[in-house]
């Protein structure tokens, strides 16, 4: 009983003894690397709403859904020309 209390004080008097703020360096690379995270965050996210976006288009406007309206539409070849579907 008598070691947890000297332990529970010498936790307690070390705690009370450091000091709250640390006076620590940052360089401009921490600086640097905080921003490139912040930007890469930034465009990942657009990106994923960009995906997004596009798969729901697509799942509402198809393609097949404008073939019945008899509308021709382009495909695109293997040389990544596009020709008509007529």
């Amino acid at each position: 009983m008598q070691s947890s209390l000297a332990h529970g004080a010498s936790l307690a008097a070390v705690t009370v003894l450091t000091p709250s703020t640390a006076h620590a360096y940052m360089d401009p690379g921490t600086g640097m690397l905080i921003i490139h995270a912040i930007v890469g965050a930034l465009v990942g996210g657009l990106i994923s709403v960009k995906l997004f976006w596009r798969n729901l288009k697509e799942k509402f406007f198809s393609r097949s859904e404008r073939k019945s309206d008899g509308e021709a539409s382009p495909q695109l070849n293997r040389d990544k020309t596009f020709r008509s579907t007529d």
